[in-house]
């Protein structure tokens, strides 16, 4: 049933007047109207306390009734906005966002009636529709309404106040998911340059984005030094458990994690992830991201089974809150692509890598860089699986937007690279295989990732097209230092070193040093039987 919309009344109650302008823009420590003995008031107050300790469900049920006493009584249309606003923020966190989008649509509608353009309601009511918008990644639509958002504050003069600043972080969060990584990190500068007297609340927030966007660059230094003072300051200033904390240590662990240093990770996610079950359950979609970082953790030291448990359980999350069709679910997949395939599940892992591309190319189109990531794996994939000539344009195409996006010196270019050396050999061009995976190592030296797994897994390449053209003391000596650089990332136990471990046993025996070749075949056997 819908609300009603009352005749317009007066502004007799100048309090009541200052919620609709900034109806939860901001927590309110104190509700502005909280001596009005009103029936109504009183179940708004208790909705958005029980909204703000995470209890979407309880407070949507306060906000019905509330709703029935506008309906029934045919309140005015201030108290319509706030009704349907408090109904708004309880579906969009609660998932349910074609309800969000009715609740927040009317309230907007109700304030440029009420307010007209340029207000700050409008603004503020702009804003909530835009982060419903944000949730189902429907990123052009989310930006014209901050923008929109933008000019009203701009047009009464609050272009740099605190709601404008806001909305410019929103903004900055929006150019950084659709990769004008360039335009997020301007906004983000700007932005902490005037955040550093503020809230500390809003000063890590934005220290967390552009940390996002420098790791993207592949400016570790500079993503880590952001975020180790973000950790600081959420420690010491914001209380505990805290949302932002909890993303501050989500995101060291991604560093450390692309680091190569998934054990020092997983320390950091863990304590992330017991810090969101605690503020929001095991069902919000704010817990998915952490499973997600954790299985990728695991899965880079080699242990499937718990990497496959964690990226189920974040998939699982996801779905139940955004469908099967969202980017978040994407992924997620071609996540649990790798695993798969890892585990000698080679079809299914095409099958998620594909469906996965497909749902991120609907909602962020071609020239996205994650779409870009999903297609260079899948023609991968299927190289894996000899389909060669459907893998080549699609490595091409994936080369194409990296390449454009981030340069040619970027890790997800050189592993691009890689595959088309690998696509090269298999079509027995040998010499432009090696030049293809000696750019690829060069690349990945020349960013940093020259100890990664990454790296290992291109010297592993070239090892062996090296072998095929009889160059057995170069190869030998790639295939020792892969070695070495698994060893270091997964430990001398993990059992993903044995196929390494193979190979460059066979390699040696052609060599004829059998003795190092027996040690090496002795340690194959003994982690397949542990595997």
């Amino acid at each position: 049933m819908e609300l009603c919309r009352g005749q317009m009344m007066c502004m007799t109650h100048p309090l009541r007047l200052a919620l609709v302008v900034l109806c939860f823009a901001l927590p309110l420590a104190t509700p502005l109207w909280a001596q009005d003995e009103d029936p109504w008031s009183a179940l708004i107050i208790e909705g958005q306390t029980l909204l703000q300790a995470v209890d979407p469900a309880a407070a949507l049920e306060l906000f019905h009734a509330a709703r029935e006493i506008v309906e029934a009584e045919h309140r005015d249309d201030e108290d319509v906005i706030v009704t349907a606003t408090s109904l708004g923020l309880a579906y969009g966190a609660m998932g349910e966002f074609t309800r969000a989008v009715e609740q927040h649509t009317l309230s907007l509608e109700l304030r440029i009636a009420s307010y007209g353009e340029p207000s700050q309601a409008v603004a503020i009511g702009l804003r909530h529709l835009a982060k419903v918008m944000q949730n189902q990644a429907l990123y052009a639509d989310t930006s014209t309404l901050l923008n929109r958002a933008l000019t009203n504050l701009e047009g009464i003069g609050e272009g740099e106040g605190a709601d404008a600043m806001a909305i410019r972080a929103d903004l900055a969060s929006i150019y950084y998911a659709v990769a004008r990584y360039d335009d997020a990190l301007a906004l983000y500068e700007d932005l902490l340059a005037e955040a550093r007297h503020g809230s500390p609340e809003g000063h890590v927030s934005l220290m967390i984005g552009a940390a996002a966007v420098h790791e993207a660059m592949e400016r570790p230094v500079l993503a880590r030094n952001l975020l180790d003072e973000a950790l600081i300051i959420a420690r010491s200033e914001l209380p505990a458990p805290h949302p932002e904390a909890a993303s501050v240590l989500n995101r060291l662990g991604e560093s450390l994690r692309h680091q190569g240093r998934s054990e020092e990770a997983l320390l950091y996610y863990e304590e992330a992830l017991a810090m969101r079950l605690m503020l929001y359950g095991e069902t919000d979609s704010r817990v998915a991201p952490v499973l997600n970082n954790i299985g990728l953790a695991y899965f880079n030291l080699g242990r499937l089974a718990e990497a496959r448990l964690r990226l189920d359980a974040a998939l699982l999350v996801t779905t139940s809150v955004f469908g099967n069709r969202h980017p978040a679910v994407a992924i997620v997949l071609g996540n649990l692509a790798d695993v798969l395939e890892a585990q000698g599940e080679l079809l299914e892992a095409v099958e998620a890598n594909q469906f996965a591309m497909l749902v991120l190319e609907a909602a962020n189109g071609t020239g996205h860089p994650e779409v870009a990531r999903l297609r260079a794996s899948f023609g991968r994939r299927l190289l894996a699986g000899g389909v060669t000539e459907l893998a080549e344009p699609e490595l091409a195409a994936a080369l194409d937007v990296l390449e454009s996006t981030f340069g040619r010196q970027h890790g997800d270019v050189a592993a691009v690279l890689a595959s088309q050396a690998e696509l090269a050999r298999l079509n027995g061009d040998f010499d432009a295989a090696v030049a293809l995976n000696m750019e690829a190592g060069d690349i990945l030296q020349a960013v940093g990732l020259g100890e990664s797994l990454d790296m290992a897994d291109v010297l592993e390449a070239r090892a062996e097209t090296l072998m095929i053209t009889r160059q057995l003391e170069d190869a030998t000596d790639l295939y020792a230092e892969a070695l070495a650089i698994r060893e270091a990332q997964l430990g001398a136990d993990n059992p993903r070193l044995a196929p390494l471990l193979r190979d460059y046993a066979f390699a040696l025996r052609r060599l004829q040093e059998t003795a190092l070749a027996e040690e090496m075949e002795g340690r194959a056997a003994a982690l397949e039987v542990a595997d």
